[in-house]
């Protein structure tokens, strides 16, 4: 590997900061988009070269994405009455765009397929640091040694399956590239990280979180097929994954009636109730939505109208990001958000199978969750899409190139 710059190695140690803050808590994720932004301007200030000319104009053009959905919101307070509370959401969607501002300011060229894969361990190991903290504490509340909930992650369900999806997928991805050309104990590592990732998403009982995971497992399989055109590694491959789902899923029964318990009860379901209230409420002004600062308050009244939650102090948000990104500022926060979606892969001519599968996943949660309404979603999901987004496609070729002086 190129031996790197100080500024070059304070700019990565940024990076492996802030995969690995991800999973542990959104304070510790805010301080790391902070830093990283700071390293990345003192980078171009120490190089004298303000921008990243290691990618091609595609990727940056894609790369600002992000800037625009924060602008189409901002816009959306020119018919916003409640300003305090708008400027309010500005603010905490800063982190969104933030890390897309971050890599764009400085080159990333230095970035090699050993350091983009150290990224992904640093967020690997974060993550199962984060299950067995969470097994030790429900041992320990089992043996009556400390009192705690009973849930196994008391932070939100969605977001932690997120963090355990996205690991599963990089699990799969070291996995099918080095499975022979690893050590054993690196593969049995790899495998045990695996089992660990699909349990940790069965215990945090998350419905969009066992649909991922599903989605994932049918995804590799095909994957593993298309790859070797091998069907005994692709049974491998498909049995394992669906072994594992089943042996976690049956593990623990009660975290897995949620699906279920939907399904026979449609019409009584609060996040039916939900969906039904804020697409009525969208359609009433689907072109420019009713203004960042004004829009929740719009549900909550939406809810009353409909004698929903009656009673209930809890206010809801529309639990769908698509949803809610229209009700906010119309149909161009909704292209926004598609083109924020749609960044990685547009930015390459041949996009890597794990970008297109980490984006799926990203999508369908957005689709059960408002997730860029919460820190945990938006530092998450703002610093993968800007990472992916800088990442070459298969030929590598496609957005980084050769600078020339």
């Amino acid at each position: 590997m190129k031996r790197l710059s100080t500024t070059e190695r304070l700019h990565f140690a940024a990076l492996l900061f802030t995969a690995a803050s991800m999973p542990l808590d959104f304070h510790v994720g805010i301080w790391a988009c902070i830093i990283l932004l700071a390293t990345s301007l003192a980078k171009a200030i120490a190089e004298r070269r303000l921008g990243n000319h290691s990618l091609n104009r595609r990727a940056r053009l894609w790369l600002l994405a992000p800037v625009v959905y924060w602008l189409v919101l901002a816009a959306s307070l020119l018919w916003t009455n409640d300003l305090a509370t708008g400027w309010q959401l500005l603010s905490l969607k800063l982190s969104l765009p933030a890390f897309s501002v971050a890599m764009l300011a400085t080159d990333t060229g230095y970035l090699d397929e050993n350091r983009r894969r150290y990224v992904g361990y640093s967020l690997l190991l974060a993550q199962t640091a984060v299950f067995l903290y969470f097994t030790g504490r429900a041992i320990l509340r089992g043996l009556g040694v400390i009192e705690a909930g009973s849930e196994f992650d008391p932070r939100h369900h969605a977001y932690t399956a997120l963090y355990a999806s996205a690991a599963l997928i990089f699990v799969y991805r070291e996995l099918s590239r080095r499975w022979t050309s690893s050590a054993p104990w690196h593969r049995t590592a790899l495998v045990l990280a695996a089992a660990i990732q699909i349990l940790y998403i069965v215990l945090v009982n998350s419905r969009a979180g066992m649909i991922a995971l599903v989605l994932v497992a049918a995804a590799c399989t095909v994957h593993t097929f298309i790859m070797y055109r091998d069907l005994r590694i692709t049974a491998i491959v498909g049995v394992s994954l669906a072994v594992g789902i089943f042996a976690a899923t049956h593990l623990v029964p009660s975290h897995t009636n949620r699906i279920s318990a939907t399904m026979q009860n449609v019409d009584g379901d609060a996040r039916v109730k939900i969906y039904h209230a804020n697409l009525t409420l969208t359609m009433k002004n689907p072109l420019a939505g009713y203004g960042a600062g004004d829009y929740h308050a719009m549900q909550q009244h939406q809810y009353g109208d409909m004698n929903y939650f009656k009673g209930e102090q809890t206010t809801y948000n529309a639990h769908n990001q698509y949803v809610e990104s229209l009700l906010a500022a119309g149909v161009p926060c909704l292209l926004a958000l598609l083109a924020m979606l749609v960044a990685p892969l547009a930015a390459q001519r041949r996009p890597r199978f794990e970008a297109m599968l980490l984006v799926a996943v990203i999508a369908l949660n957005l689709l059960f969750e408002s997730m860029l309404e919460r820190q945990m979603g938006l530092l998450f999901i703002g610093s993968v899409l800007a990472f992916l987004t800088i990442t070459p496609g298969e030929t590598g070729r496609a957005t980084h190139e050769l600078h020339k002086e």
